[in-house]
């Protein structure tokens, strides 16, 4: 009888993986690395401060997470410009500086006065250069309590932005803003108007026949409301420091034709 033998053999499988390599810190992470933007505007620099940090000598106030990356940027002249990273995928951050040491830089612009126009949340800012300058740029993460849940990310990528910054579109009197809202009623008869809007005055000018107020610079845009209906209404100008004042007008289809009401 011839017997037959089976004979399994077992295939070992070894996988080898290499151990995973650390990200590099972005080139522009100190300030001595500054990236330089030149060129004509609008600029539109893609950037990242993943695996960035803070370096010795650099000021962090609090609000900042500690993971900035630095541009350098020259205005080519005296005018209104606009930095941003309104399109990052994290909480960010923009600082804009002049100075040449990394311990000792000025800030040029900050708070919600200087904030906008198209995003707000300390991820734009609007300045005035008088003539050409030097300005270093930082960009952070944002550093937000949250009292519970996981935080929000701080790292990530974004664009940073800077263009000339136009004149705001209700600059004229013909181009008012309008604004509208509905008169809703609340539990027990009561009635309630709630209207809220924003906007900016840099780059506006005073138009020809523009009556004369105030301590007003000359520098107005202009917005049209129609009182909704019967009632006592309260009104409330700029906030947050931005030294602007506002007035209420009655009258004509002209900025000359207007009656001044209440500043």
């Amino acid at each position: 009888m011839r017997w037959g033998m089976k004979v399994f053999s077992a295939l070992l499988l070894v996988l080898c993986v290499a151990p995973a390599q650390a990200l590099a810190a972005p080139a522009n992470d100190d300030f001595a690395n500054s990236q330089e933007l030149s060129g004509p505007l609008p600029i539109q620099q893609p950037g990242a401060n993943v695996e960035a940090g803070t370096e010795a000598g650099e000021s962090v106030s609090g609000l900042e997470a500690g993971h900035s990356v630095w541009f350098e940027w020259e205005a080519p002249g005296a005018g209104w410009f606009t930095v941003g990273a309104c399109d990052a995928d994290f909480a960010a951050v923009v600082g804009v500086f002049t100075g040449t040491e990394v311990g000792n830089l000025t800030r040029v612009v900050g708070g919600t006065a200087s904030e906008g126009p198209d995003c707000r949340n300390q991820r734009q800012y609007t300045l005035h250069a008088s003539g050409p300058t030097d300005y270093v740029i930082r960009v952070d993460g944002q550093a937000i309590p949250t009292p519970e849940g996981p935080p929000p990310p701080v790292t990530g990528s974004f664009t940073l932005t800077i263009e000339e910054t136009p004149p705001p579109a209700n600059d004229n009197f013909a181009s008012a803003t309008a604004l509208e809202a509905q008169v809703s009623e609340e539990p027990g008869g009561a009635r309630f108007y709630g209207l809220f809007t924003k906007g900016y005055n840099w780059n506006a000018t005073t138009e020809p026949g523009e009556f004369p107020y105030g301590t007003g610079s000359g520098a107005s845009t202009w917005f049209r409301w129609i009182v909704p209906e019967t009632g006592t209404y309260r009104l409330s100008g700029p906030c947050c420091g931005s030294g602007l004042s506002f007035a209420l007008f009655d009258g004509g289809f002209g900025p000359e034709d207007e009656r001044l009401v209440a500043t």
